[in-house]
């Protein structure tokens, strides 16, 4: 249990804040390690430089040329021929359906347009006929006129 509690507390470290301030300053944190260069004694085993602490090769043979620049790359390879196709399906499939669109909106337009223009023609032909029926009860109520004076004729020429 001793160990417990010696290792649960907390212990600050130089410069650091007392425990109940609130200080903004940040922790000091230790210096990084720098590596050094390999000690003679290994490189005259044929250690290589900047291989790193722990690691150590001995080779008898000696370093390797070092490498041509790379050759530029080639473009990325073109689209694939299902990518292709896909995009030529949904390219022409958009056009058609704006296609259809704009048709179908000049088609509503063009009716609505015949639709003032059929009832221009009723009212025309409703004023039309209403004339005409004017004219038939007009040349009806002459006729009756007609007839009964020609019957007035006939009963005052009968004795």
């Amino acid at each position: 249990m001793a160990g417990f509690l010696a290792s649960s507390v907390r212990v600050p470290g130089p410069g650091a804040a007392p425990p109940g301030s609130r200080s903004r300053l940040p922790p000091q944190r230790p210096a990084p390690h720098r590596r050094s260069a390999a000690p003679a004694w290994l490189a005259a085993l044929g250690a290589r430089p900047g291989a790193g602490r722990h690691r150590l090769t001995l080779s008898r043979t000696p370093a390797r040329p070092a490498l041509p620049p790379p050759r530029p790359r080639a473009a990325p390879p073109a689209m694939s021929r299902g990518s292709r196709l896909a995009l030529a399906v949904s390219a022409l499939l958009s056009a058609a359906i704006v296609a259809a669109v704009h048709i179908q909106q000049r088609r509503e337009l063009e009716r609505l347009r015949s639709g003032v223009v059929r009832d221009l023609e009723r009212q025309n032909q409703k004023k039309e006929n209403v004339r005409l029926l004017e004219e038939q009860i007009a040349l009806t109520k002459q006729l009756i006129e007609e007839r009964d004076k020609a019957l007035m004729e006939k009963r005052s020429q009968q004795p």
